[in-house]
């Protein structure tokens, strides 16, 4: 998911866009790329309820990825030991 939004990303910056011009568009293309367990309990956070421009609920959107992503690599690696 991250590769997709950093391939979106430098796509629109090859073409002159930057996020903060289309963050608006970006931000649903992105969101329905994830499942829908993660998209709940995103919608339930403090995060996604504070942020309101669409810039700020990406750049949020695309952090708790990461974050979840690195505690999944986390758990895995617990298991192994």
């Amino acid at each position: 998911m991250t590769s997709l939004y950093d391939k979106l990303e430098s796509y629109l910056r090859a073409l002159g866009v930057t996020t903060e011009k289309c963050a608006s568009i970006l931000y649903p293309m992105v969101e329905s790329c994830f499942q829908e367990d993660f998209l709940k309990a995103w919608n339930r956070s403090v995060t996604s309820a504070a942020s309101t421009d669409a810039k700020e609920r990406l750049t949020n959107l695309m952090q708790k990825q990461r974050e979840k992503k690195e505690l999944i690599w986390q758990r895995l690696v617990l298991a192994w030991v």
